[in-house]
């Protein structure tokens, strides 16, 4: 059964937990986003000074950081690939070409950065030198804008 959960950055005015992830379900009330806790990077509202709705096992995240697991994970087997992540298919070489996942048509796909020649992401998933996860859009926007130069 393929699991359904999502992740998204804690919205937060501390820059430092901002930068933070949690996984989980989803749910909207009007514009604001939360994430029913799965997992997170942190655990509680003391342990890292948390000061945004945490009530009960729900955070409230950033709405444009907001991204759908896609079931799949990149070369090391323990990346797990969400929306907006970046892959790098032959690592950080010259010859690197670098995807960023979404969602479109009913599918996962992935555009190139440099070309924004568009593909499925199983497609590159299942190349013989599967892509590894290098970072994402929200947290390392500088590696797409890098390739764009």
């Amino acid at each position: 059964m393929k699991e359904i959960k999502f992740r998204g950055k804690l919205k937060d005015k501390d820059p430092t937990v901002s930068k933070r992830w949690a996984y989980g379900g989803l749910f909207y009330v009007g514009e604001r986003a939360f994430i029913v806790l799965d997992d997170v990077e942190l655990l509680t509202a003391e342990d890292t000074g948390y000061t945004g709705n945490l009530i009960d096992d729900f955070v409230e995240v950033i709405p444009e950081s907001v991204g759908q697991f896609t079931g799949s994970y990149d070369i090391n087997g323990k990346s797990e690939i969400y929306e907006d992540d970046l892959l790098s298919h032959f690592g950080h070489t010259k010859y690197a070409t670098l995807w960023r996942v979404f969602f479109q048509g009913g599918c996962f796909q992935v555009k190139e950065v440099k070309t924004k020649r568009i593909k499925r992401l199983q497609e590159i998933l299942n190349y013989v030198d599967t892509p590894e996860k290098i970072g994402n859009i929200h947290s390392n926007p500088e590696l797409s804008e890098a390739q764009n130069g």
